[in-house]
């Protein structure tokens, strides 16, 4: 480049679909930490399911529930883990499916962008 500013004319339409990859672009931010996050504990669901394999059926689980903790045996242990994890799980794979239907929204946008304004627009994180 030149070192030149570039000038292009943004019409009306053209400012509600920056704007729109913009909000777009956030939401997805905030969606995939989102996600992140519920993966994560989704391997610590998993990893509790696994040591509670290794209790004593005898032994006394503590678990919480709301701001309490409740003392359960092996089994309700195990079945309450169970619960929770197919139940956050359904919940994560909504969220990838709309981190999937939001990716490809803001990859139309960007197609649409780039071919209007070229190197003038920047669009990708950094």
């Amino acid at each position: 480049m030149s070192g030149r500013p570039i000038t292009c004319n943004v019409m009306d339409s053209d400012q509600k679909k920056i704007a729109e990859f913009s909000v777009l672009n956030a939401r997805l931010e905030r969606n995939e930490e989102n996600f992140r996050r519920r993966e994560a504990l989704l391997l610590c669901l998993k990893d509790a399911a696994d040591e509670i394999l290794l209790l004593d059926e005898n032994d006394s689980i503590p678990m919480t529930f709301g701001d309490c903790f409740v003392h359960l045996n092996q089994g309700n242990a195990s079945s309450e883990l169970e619960f929770r994890y197919k139940a956050l799980k359904e919940e994560t794979d909504l969220v990838a499916e709309m981190i999937g239907e939001m990716r490809e929204k803001a990859n139309e946008l960007k197609v649409y962008l780039y071919s209007k304004f070229g190197d003038a627009i920047s669009l990708d994180r950094e």
